[in-house]
């Protein structure tokens, strides 16, 4: 199965729609919200040293429950349309008077995972803003992404993000392993996409569009099918712009050319 049809089959479940339209909702909340770019306003002011500037003039900006909930709304936006295969499996996985629980039980889980992961993922934008300054900064956070991806570490952790969890499909003891699916899926997902995620907040002009050129990026990545660990071309580059040259047979290149 191509890629673009691994995506037709997940386009065609039904959870991902849904997925779909809770990830555009959390965008448009962060355009709409005055704390929308509260991360961000707060990795550029310590780039360009305005930091002091920014809580004399805006100080709810960098108000702890500012920053949660800008943080919050963001992974929901970014990371939800990531997960409708292991959600579909979930839902066929229980009975169908648990099915709605499973599901929540799952979401809160991987997305209160994912919130968790603030309180490493936030200190080292922080310190990759404060150590590269002004103008450098979003260069050397996509540079480490694009390394990272490249890994076998990264494709090791990809491969990973398919692993399932047995759910039992009866009694609360369904919620319970929902719960668990959603921390174990949410931990091997950070484990893939935890540089991409400093890349939209090292700039403040802009910072909402590149959220949406990652998540599409992480996207395609995840569609990606598992193979062996070793240093490549990051595979989002291969779903979304085919597979590099140096790979294609010599029937391929022909036709190709």
């Amino acid at each position: 199965m191509t890629r673009y049809a691994a995506f037709g089959a997940q386009l065609s479940a039904s959870s991902l729609p849904a997925l779909f339209a809770i990830s555009v909702s959390a965008y448009l909340a962060l355009l709409l919200l005055p704390s929308g770019g509260a991360l961000a306003d707060l990795c550029g002011a310590i780039s360009t040293s305005e930091l002091g500037h920014l809580i004399l003039t805006a100080p709810w900006l960098v108000s702890p429950g500012h920053i949660a909930l800008d943080w919050g709304v963001m992974i929901i936006a970014m990371m939800t349309p990531l997960i409708a295969p292991i959600l579909g499996y979930v839902r066929r996985s229980v009975s169908m008077d648990r099915k709605w629980g499973a599901t929540i039980a799952f979401l809160g889980a991987y997305w209160a995972v994912w919130f968790a992961s603030s309180l490493v993922l936030l200190p080292l934008v922080v310190a990759l803003v404060t150590l590269t300054g002004d103008y450098a900064d979003l260069p050397a956070a996509v540079l480490i992404a694009l390394v990272f991806s490249a890994s076998p570490m990264a494709q090791s952790a990809r491969n990973a993000c398919h692993h399932l969890c047995r759910i039992t499909p009866f009694g609360p003891k369904a919620w319970i392993d929902s719960v668990r699916q959603g921390c174990d899926t949410g931990l091997r997902c950070i484990a893939v996409c935890w540089p991409w995620m400093l890349v939209p907040l090292t700039i403040t002009t802009g910072h909402l569009t590149l959220m949406v050129i990652v998540g599409i990026f992480l996207f395609a990545d995840r569609i990606a099918p598992p193979s062996r660990p070793r240093w490549q071309v990051p595979p989002a580059f291969e779903t979304l712009l085919g597979p590099p040259m140096f790979r294609l047979g010599p029937n391929q290149l022909r036709k190709a050319r």
